[in-house]
């Protein structure tokens, strides 16, 4: 199980750097099981990403 935060990140875009934690708790008090995405969509997108990760 891998669960990762992609945040695109710009010079200057939070006045202190460690601001950045602080919205990332703020933005997953706003998480609800309403905007989960369903066990289909998430097997969908898991065999997308799979190639990645595969060793060859």
């Amino acid at each position: 199980h891998v669960h990762v935060h992609v945040l695109p990140r710009r010079a200057g875009d939070f006045s202190r750097n460690d601001d950045v934690y602080e919205e990332l708790q703020r933005h997953d008090k706003e998480d609800s099981p309403e905007k989960w995405r369903t066990e289909e969509e998430m097997a969908a997108e898991a065999a997308i990403l799979k190639k990645y990760f595969q060793e060859k």
